[in-house]
């Protein structure tokens, strides 16, 4: 039996393969965490040779015939082909001070998967709407859910550079839209911004005069909050929930979570800190000592609980410590291990055919939790 699991972008090729005759029969499970192919992430932007003739302009390939650039394309280096990471990001990049740690989070994304119906047989024959919508989905067991607070992956650049929250709301008109709906700014309309502009006032979200650089007041705090609540739902939860209620639609088995237990320590750790007060959380952890800012449960927190960080990577101060932590990452692993074995992950855990629309697993209580405010949240999309 071969069970298929992907987080964040690794959750969406496995939904790919949900929806590809090409992978037909080739696995039996399907584990998706922290997103799928209905992301935002998804989203199609400029077409695929322009950002090819970029990258090959970059890289001094451009000259000679096709073969002459594809010899060229295979004699540069990972590392030369590491640092074009950021090449197209722009104004617009809400993460892109986390060069330093190679870790910048581009999005919108120029390199995504293109539906490829031009092909003699498809892999990727439609958009994930329409294949989930009519369900040409594999009728296997599926895993599917998200982390309670994605979008502080986004909203703690306010934390670390507060004086980029006035800048980033000030050109929201032409930021804001490109980051709620995965689109290139040229797609940019009137009504998105409008749209974009009433997702802001929906969620609360204060857009005045708060002078966070030199006050971090409770407004502050606010902003953080209900801007992870925005970006989590815009390229995250949302879709996950669509994902399952399209799997409900076609009565295909599947367990539906919420990975909300909130760690010792956590990424927004990491991406809510300077260089010199990550070092410093570093240096500490080595003598035993562990701070955390506990914002909540940020995209990517989950994995520790899975899997080791390398001993002595600069990660592996976050790997689990506390007897809480090691309980839940246990519990965790039962999950998995139970799903890729039976195709439930446990039997108290109702599959999204037998439970209400908003009902989860709640990792953290071990139990189904109805979540009324995610409904209220989604409403707003509309």
């Amino acid at each position: 039996m071969v069970t298929i699991y992907g987080e964040s972008a690794g959750a969406m090729s496995v939904s790919l393969h949900l929806t590809s005759e090409y992978s037909a029969g080739l696995f039996h499970r399907a584990i998706m965490h922290s997103a799928t192919s209905l992301s935002s992430f998804m989203n199609p932007r400029r077409k695929p040779s322009y950002y090819a003739e970029k990258l090959v302009e970059s890289l001094g390939c451009s000259s000679g015939d096709f073969g002459d650039i594809l010899v060229c394309l295979q004699e540069a280096s990972v590392q030369e082909l590491l640092n074009k990471h950021l090449m197209f990001a722009d104004e617009c990049q809400i993460r892109s001070d986390l060069e330093w740690m190679h870790e910048a989070m581009v999005y919108p994304h120029p390199w995504v998967p293109v539906m490829d119906t031009y092909a003699n047989r498809s892999f990727f024959p439609g958009t994930p709407e329409n294949l989930f919508s009519s369900g040409k989905v594999a009728d296997v067991p599926i895993m599917v859910g998200f982390n309670n607070n994605e979008g502080l992956v986004a909203s703690t650049r306010f934390v670390v550079d507060p004086p980029y929250l006035n800048t980033f709301f000030s050109n929201f008109e032409s930021c804001g839209p490109v980051n709620l709906y995965g689109l290139d700014p040229s797609q940019i309309t009137e009504n998105l911004i409008l749209d974009s502009k009433q997702l802001l006032d929906e969620y609360l979200i204060y857009q005045g005069d708060a002078d966070c650089n030199l006050n971090w007041s409770e407004d502050c705090h606010l902003i953080v909050d209900r801007f992870s609540d925005l970006m989590g739902d815009a390229v995250f939860i949302k879709s996950t929930h669509e994902a399952s209620e399209y799997l409900r639609q076609n009565k295909i088995l599947a367990y539906r979570f919420i990975f909300d237990h909130i760690g010792e320590t956590g990424l927004s750790d990491i991406v809510s800190s300077t260089i010199l007060e990550n070092l410093a959380y570093f240096a500490k952890s080595l003598i035993g000592i562990i701070t955390s800012k506990r914002f909540g449960v940020m995209h990517g927190d989950d994995l520790k609980y899975l899997f080791l960080y390398e001993d002595h990577s600069f990660f592996s101060y976050l790997n689990i410590k506390s007897k809480e932590d090691l309980a839940i990452s246990q519990q965790m692993i039962r999950y998995w291990t139970q799903f890729a074995m039976t195709g439930t992950p446990s039997v108290d855990w109702r599959p999204v055919l037998e439970s209400g629309p908003l009902e989860y697993w709640s990792i953290h209580n071990a139990s189904m939790v109805n979540r009324a405010d995610l409904g209220a949240r989604f409403a707003r999309w509309k």
